[in-house]
């Protein structure tokens, strides 16, 4: 593995935005891929029915207010696909290193949650109807993923004995 090497090894799929509620905690040291930021405040990001309906916290929360009002479209603020990463190469500090990289490893960094919102037509997702040009990804570190009530992470490591 070479760091202009670009890869991204990570499990995603297209989410049900019937029946999705939930809360996103965003703390500092998550990373929001769209705007290629760490996160420097806790947002806290509330999801009914598979739309954001609140997002509340600091500088970050405000940066993505803005961020999805801009766009002028509900569907904005839609669900689009929910997964975590899978290499253990992944290094978790390449976007705030000097260099190539970053992107990759933020999608990639073994046990990492990504949830993601807007668009959902992409290549890699199969079946995705909402076409809206905006597309924001959400990676966090420290948080637990069950699949079927089978445990995949704990604290965003992987606990699953297929996953190690």
């Amino acid at each position: 593995w070479q760091a202009n090497e670009r890869f991204v090894g990570l499990v995603v799929d297209g989410a049900n935005r019937a029946g999705t509620n939930g809360t996103i905690v965003m703390e500092v040291g998550d990373f929001n891929l769209g705007m290629q930021r760490y996160v420097a405040s806790r947002t806290t990001i509330t999801v009914e029915e598979g739309v954001i309906v609140e997002i509340e916290g600091g500088l970050d929360a405000s940066l993505l207010r803005a961020w999805f009002e801009k766009w002028e479209d509900p569907r904005a603020y839609h669900i689009s696909l929910i997964g975590w990463g899978c290499d253990p190469r992944a290094d978790w500090a390449r976007m705030a290193q000097k260099g190539p990289g970053g992107v990759g490893d933020a999608e990639s960094f073994a046990g990492v949650f990504q949830i993601a919102f807007g668009r959902d037509t992409s290549w890699y997702l199969e079946g995705g109807t909402n076409d809206v040009p905006a597309h924001i990804d959400f990676n966090c570190l420290h948080h637990s993923i069950s699949l079927d009530d089978k445990p995949i992470t704990q604290d965003g490591k992987f606990v699953a004995d297929e996953m190690q």
